[in-house]
């Protein structure tokens, strides 16, 4: 099985926008969270019960959605090397001693 490098490339943005949302999700979750204790202590009983389940179900989203979005990397991290990511630009340099016209000696590495 042949996956491109562009196809990789658009897996992983994928997997950074989900990384992003959900801490866009976990962030919303604890200021509904913090709004529905305000609320509550304020005497709104409503608005308790409300921000409370509100933001607690954004806070466990934003959790499965990072897990979610962590995993993506890893298994497009391991996609790409599989099909010859980094592992076949490692192999191929040369490191040589050269003397420039200027004098001296230096090393030049190929890849």
């Amino acid at each position: 099985m042949s996956i491109g490098r562009e196809f990789a490339y658009d897996y992983y943005k994928g997997a950074k926008r989900k990384n992003v949302w959900a801490w866009v999700l976990i962030a919303n979750g604890g200021c509904a969270v913090v709004t529905g204790v305000i609320a509550g202590s304020v005497g709104a009983v409503e608005g308790l019960a409300i921000g409370g389940i509100a933001g607690v179900g954004c806070i466990v989203g934003g959790v499965f959605l990072w897990k979610k979005a962590r995993a993506d990397v890893k298994s497009v991290a391991s996609i790409y090397n599989a099909n010859g990511g980094i592992k076949s630009q490692a192999t191929s340099y040369e490191l040589s001693m050269v003397v420039p016209e200027t004098g001296g000696l230096g090393l030049r590495l190929s890849f």
